[in-house]
């Protein structure tokens, strides 16, 4: 019997199942069950990941239709400042003209 409390053995152990492994598991299928068998726990199947893979491009589909949604409305808002901000301009200019009309009337008559 193998003691595997010894460090060098338990390495060189290791290192034969790491090196064999492949090969029998190319040969043996008993081998390829049971080996699915422990590590079935630790990683997702095939159709599992295929599922997860499936939920995380459906978020991505949503999380840009959202994006989109967001930034036409920030460009619509953006458009509705900018004509507020026009309309504001051209109503400050009327009113400055008409100021300006004024003064300049009380000059003529002031002059007159």
């Amino acid at each position: 019997m193998i003691d595997l409390a010894t460090p060098t053995l338990d390495l060189e152990v290791q290192e034969y199942i790491l090196r064999e492994l492949p090969h029998v598991l190319e040969k043996n299928e008993r081998f390829v069950f049971l080996v699915e068998g422990i590590v079935s726990d630790k990683f997702p199947h095939r159709d599992e990941f295929a599922r997860l893979l499936d939920e995380v491009a459906q978020l991505r589909i949503e999380m840009n239709r959202r994006f989109e949604e967001q930034r036409e409305e920030t460009h619509r808002r953006f458009e509705a400042q900018q004509n507020q901000i026009t309309e504001l301009r051209i109503e400050m200019n009327r009113r400055f003209e008409a100021q300006q009309n004024q003064i300049t009337e009380l000059r003529i008559e002031m002059n007159r």
